[in-house]
């Protein structure tokens, strides 16, 4: 288990649009760390509206929930991951803010070639777009659940400010956890994300480990 948190496999890309200059950057085995000041959703709550923070409004189409494990036709808990996360089924759901941020990142869980993800400008307009079939994340994106293929901790850098997010999924499910905003403008060196990311990725890993329970279904 330690080998395999300390085993982490980066791809570090950049892709660009008419809008903006994007970074991507994806690391397997848990999370980085959060800067201070950075806005942390760890959809840690008793409903959705519970998990969305001071400063920002949510919307969801479809079936959208938290869940704590893997249920059969539903949602499948991230790898490692034994804490609450949100499933989104034949849906969506934004998260929209009135600061704009220049680094995002979540735990995307089971990465699937539909997935899409879209950066969100102060309009609510999309300025970027991700899938989970482009190279920038999964290898494959095929949905397994136990693969470090497709279950990577996404990291997002942007020239022009994140105002908000939105994941989509027309099928089931898209799956994720630990979503965090930050305004510091500078994308991080690979070396620099590789030292953040061995550190709290272990001690991450290690934590969702221990917290684990037995008895799982998968959807």
């Amino acid at each position: 288990m330690v080998k395999q948190a300390l085993a982490l496999a980066f791809a570090g890309f950049f892709a660009s649009s008419s809008m903006a200059a994007v970074t991507i950057q994806t690391v397997a085995f848990g999370g980085v760390a959060s800067p201070a000041g950075a806005v942390v959703i760890d959809f840690e709550g008793a409903d959705l509206s519970s998990v969305v923070p001071s400063g920002f409004t949510a919307t969801s189409t479809g079936n959208v929930g938290l869940y704590t494990g893997s249920q059969a036709g539903v949602a499948a808990a991230p790898m490692g991951d034994a804490t609450q996360y949100l499933g989104i089924r034949n849906g969506s759901y934004t998260l929209q803010s009135a600061t704009g941020y220049s680094n995002l990142s979540f735990y995307w869980g089971s990465i699937d070639a539909g997935n899409q993800v879209d950066l969100l400008d102060a309009n609510g307009k999309s300025f970027f777009t991700l899938t989970g079939n482009s190279a920038l994340t999964s290898s494959d994106a095929k949905g397994n659940w136990f693969s470090g293929a497709d279950n990577r901790t996404v990291l997002i850098n942007s020239d022009e400010k994140i105002y908000g997010v939105s994941f989509y999924y027309p099928s089931t499910a898209f799956e994720l956890d630990d979503l965090v905003f930050d305004a510091i403008s500078a994308a991080p060196e690979p070396a620099t994300w590789a030292l953040m990311a061995g550190g709290f990725g272990l001690i991450g890993f290690a934590m969702r480990s221990t917290r684990k329970t037995t008895g799982t279904s998968f959807a």
